[in-house]
């Protein structure tokens, strides 16, 4: 044993301190009590106030005028004398660690003579005055300092006011700062998030709640941290939240009143989410849609109002209700920071499709919001950045001169590629074009579970997700898309997350309660009332919350530790690393390859980290025929483990997965140039990382074929696998063509419901066979092919003549053997018992000829042919030869000249017959002629 010299004690002391010293960590919360004077600061702990003469100078809590909330502190002087007093707001705090803070306050008040002088102090830093500046004027007052050890702070706000002199004080903060993430440290948290750099004050947190009145009349209640029930607004903005974006739709009703839900977003539900976020401090992103009902790549409708308008009648519809649903907003109070002029325009805009008939309605949206407010942002928005259409994008909006500021983009991690190649593309246009840009939508699953009976987007049963669907891998996946944005630099704006409070009204097992309440209060995606709008889609479709699972509560209100995401990404977090998993890698054979058993599992811990740990598995025995197998293991750590083990017949296919982007694939283009390609993205293929993608806004039709070469001749079996969207005039065709052509059709139901087709008896004789898929669809459709095979699956029929004549030597003509005792039946279903047999590679004793020419209409028989023909209308024709007994080849043609055994031994009886008779007619005469005698 090596002796441990002092040198390791002391490395091993260290360890030790390490390991016991207790990490420091920064509050990212506000650290101020009562910040917002919501609870009476009078009645509660937390705040002390002074005024130098109280019966002159009053501080009041007061709930009109207020920043946010439903409260603030008001001051006034009295001009009864003419003296300047002040009155100070005072809260201590304690155990601040090491870093640096902004106090700040919002204040507003008189100017001039009746101004209030504001003065921040921290301990004995103090700030410079602040002078109030008028009716409405509400302004950040702030103080940065740093503190170099763990301290208690004294804050104060100190305001001197004139006679007469009056104002409000709200919104006190005290915060880490968050221009420079260097000096914060990780909080403490349920779940794993790693700091993300660059980050600025000004970094949009958003949300998207327009279905919020919907759900809050339907019942849906939230709760905060501490389990209480409380405004969503003020949850989110808790939680780091500081932009709220919310949906209008011109008209969401029938004639009747009937709303055609997804929150019934008119003019009047936005205007009460924009008070309602403007309240409690967030600005506002107005999004039109210009459409009674949904807006996406798929459906781009005109208002109902606006049938049959052309396109100048269009623009000016646009300009009015843009203006006048700006105004409507603007005289409510709601701070409208950005604006969004259509949803998901790929492919049109207010019943408009190309981009001769888009770009008017894009300049007069744009112009628009420009004239009523030069300050507000203007954002177009698009999707899909996988298919590589954004730099065409870009490049029609400038050539056309639209102007804009914010080129935003929807990213769904299971849907759009990889967060790699947004980056690049997203930078690429913010270089080129000088715009700011941002990821208006995203969001993902916490949980594969429905909450209320209707089916929900993500099912659970996707081929290889981005991100596991757990609260943890719900977090990861907002905090790369964050990163991601942050990475772009400062163009790179933000980041909205869509829907997370669209919670169930009710659950699963409370479906038919749940429709009604959908259908009364607008709070599903849609509602059968939107039908004579939508007829394709929600006509079908119709029903409630296809997110539920993507939210950022529980199916009963309470916030999910992912809701903190926005806070978190500034920090980082320390939390338990907990094993989240034990995973043993799959194991994949072809028939008669030998199992290799992995000599290790992979443990996945919530962090993300994971660590190899040795473990056995039991063997297999016998032979493994195509399958799927799954054996039992233990790791060294005591834990059980399941390996599983398929087992494939040979795959002839070249690449067949699309892996390694092999030039054996060739695609023809019938239509338009590069409709498809092989493209990346997990969340898009069946297995593996790489699919075959087809997507384009014209007619699409194009040809993905494989020739494979020296095949065994054979019967074989061809499939694949495919997936997609948006077809309403499609022909989806499998096909192997050698001599001849064979073709199944397939159909697309939706992204990850993924559609199996084969092929099965196809005829190889030369060796060569050329498979592959044409797709033809209609414009805009799209579609994902993956996972080809081509597997043998049996031995080419013999065509040999029967051979009637090998009976075994016992048998005696007419006997009833073992083999004849075939029922009904079984003679009935011989053809399908044949095919089948055919199918799992076994041969059968059908002769089925090369040509099916051959069996197109009755031809004249030969000689041979016609022997044959009579012999199997014998009754031994189902007589089976023994397997003992075999035939040489040499013998084969002397056996079919021959007459068969049957016609000699009935020939023999016959000439005895004559025989008997011939001597019983002799006897006969010969008796008769001597009785004559």
């Amino acid at each position: 044993m090596q002796k441990k010299t002092p040198i390791s004690y002391l490395l091993l002391f260290v360890l030790l301190l390490q390991l016991i010293t207790p990490i420091e960590m920064v509050r990212a919360s506000n650290l101020i009590t009562n910040p917002g004077f919501e609870t009476d600061p009078y009645e509660e702990e937390g705040w002390v106030f002074h005024s130098s003469n109280w019966e002159q100078l009053t501080l009041t809590h007061t709930e009109t005028d207020v920043k946010t909330g439903k409260y603030h502190m008001n001051y006034y002087n009295s001009n009864s004398h003419n003296q300047t007093e002040t009155v100070t707001l005072t809260q201590t705090v304690p155990d601040v660690v090491p870093g640096t803070y902004t106090l700040s306050v919002q204040s507003m008040g008189g100017s001039d003579a009746e101004k209030g002088h504001l003065t921040l102090s921290v301990n004995d830093v103090t700030s410079d005055g602040f002078d109030t500046s008028g009716w409405e004027n509400w302004e950040t007052n702030s103080l940065t300092f740093t503190t170099d050890e763990t301290d208690t702070l004294v804050i104060t706000i100190a305001v001197d006011v004139e006679p007469g002199g009056w104002g409000y004080l709200d919104d006190v903060t005290l915060l880490p700062v968050t221009d420079s993430n260097d000096n914060l440290g990780p909080v403490e948290a349920d779940i794993h998030v790693e700091k993300v750099d660059g980050l600025t004050d000004d970094f949009i947190n958003g949300v998207d709640i327009s279905s919020i009145i919907a759900l809050e009349n339907s019942g849906v209640t939230f709760y905060n941290d501490a389990g209480e029930k409380e405004d969503i607004f003020t949850i989110l903005k808790e939680k780091g939240v500081n932009y709220i974006r919310v949906k209008v739709w011109n008209d969401p009703y029938t004639a009747g009143g009937l709303g055609y839900g997804g929150g019934n977003n008119d003019v009047a539900t936005a205007q009460t989410i924009g008070e309602r976020a403007t309240a409690a401090g967030m600005k506002v992103l107005v999004n039109f849609h210009y459409s009674d009902f949904w807006a996406d790549p798929g459906k781009q409708m005109a208002p109902k109002a606006w049938e049959g308008f052309s396109i100048a009648e269009k623009q000016d519809a646009i300009t009015t209700f843009t203006t006048e649903t700006l105004e409507t907003l603007k005289a409510a109070g709601v701070d409208i920071g950005m604006v969004q002029v259509g949803n998901e325009t790929n492919n049109g805009m207010a019943g408009e499709s190309g981009w001769a008939n888009m770009l008017p309605l894009f300049d007069a949206g744009t112009k628009a919001v420009r004239a009523f407010d030069s300050s507000i942002d203007i954002a177009l928005h698009f999707t899909n950045p996988e298919k590589g259409t954004y730099p065409g994008y870009a490049k029609q909006l400038d050539d056309a001169a639209i102007d804009y500021d914010i080129f935003a983009t929807s990213y769904y991690s299971f849907w759009h590629g990889t967060l790699a190649n947004l980056k690049s593309t997203l930078t690429a246009i913010a270089d080129t074009y000088d715009k700011d840009v941002l990821m208006v939508e995203t969001s993902y699953a916490y949980t594969p579970e429905d909450g209320d009976g209707h089916e929900n987007t993500i099912k659970g049963t996707e081929q290889n997700p981005p991100y596991p669907y757990t609260v943890q891998g719900q977090a990861d996946a907002i905090r790369d898309a964050i990163a991601t944005m942050a990475s772009i630099g400062e163009r790179g704006i933000g980041v909205f997350y869509w829907e997370p409070a669209w919670l169930p009204v009710g659950p699963p097992e409370n479906l038919e309660e749940n429709k009604v309440i959908w259908e009364t209060y607008g709070s599903g995606w849609a509602s059968s009332y939107a039908t004579e709008y939508d007829p394709a889609d929600a006509g079908k479709w119709y029903g409630g919350s296809a997110v539920d699972n993507q939210a950022w509560f529980d199916f009963d209100g309470h916030p999910l530790p992912s809701a903190n995401i926005f806070n978190y990404v500034k920090t980082g977090t320390v939390a338990p690393v907990i094993l989240r998993e034990i995973v043993a890698q799959d194991v994949s054979i072809n028939v008669g390859e030998e199992v290799t058993y992995p000599d290790s599992v992979v443990y996945h811990y919530t962090d993300g980290s994971t660590e190899n740990v040795q473990a056995s598995f039991e063997e297999l025995t016998g032979d493994l025929k195509a399958g799927t197998y799954q054996t039992s293991g233990t790791t060294v750590r005591g834990d059980n483990v399941t390996l599983t083990i398929h087992v494939h017949a040979k795959n002839y296919i070249i690449d067949p997965s699309f892996e390694n982007q092999s030039e054996a694939w060739t695609l023809i283009f019938n239509a338009q140039p590069n409709q498809a390609s092989i493209k990346a993205g997990q969340a898009d293929s069946k297995t593996g990382q790489y699919h075959a993608h087809y997507y384009s806004d014209s007619a699409i039709d194009f040809v993905l074929s494989q020739t494979i070469s020296n095949l065994e001749p054979g019967i074989y079996q061809l499939s694949m696998y495919n997936q997609g969207g948006d077809h309403t005039d499609s022909e989806l065709v499998l096909f192997a063509e050698n001599s001849h052509r064979y073709e199944e059709s397939t159909t697309v139901n939706g992204w990850a419901n993924w559609q199996y087709t084969e092929i099965n008896l196809i005829e190889v004789h030369d060796g060569s066979l050329t498979i592959g898929a044409h797709i033809k669809a209609n414009p805009n459709a799209w579609g994902t092919l993956d996972d080809f095979s081509l597997i043998r699956t049996g031995d080419l029929p013999e065509v040999t003549p029967e051979d009637p004549s090998d009976i075994e030597p016992d048998e005696q003509p007419g006997d009833v053997t073992e083999d004849d005792e075939s029922t009904d039946e079984e003679t009935e279903n011989e053809e399908n018992t044949n095919e089948n047999n055919s199918e799992n590679g076994a041969s059968t004793e059908d002769n089925t000829p090369d040509n099916e020419e051959d069996q197109s209409g009755p031809t004249k028989p030969t000689d041979t042919e016609s022997d044959e023909a009579s012999l199997e209308d014998s009754s031994d024709n189902n007589l089976e030869a023994s397997e003992e007994i075999t035939t040489h080849p040499d013998e084969i043609n002397e056996r079919t000249e021959r007459l068969p055994n049957t016609a000699s031994v009935i020939f023999n009886f016959m000439l005895l017959g004559l025989l008997c008779i011939s001597l019983g007619a002799a006897s006969f005469f010969f008796i008769r002629t001597r009785k004559t005698n």
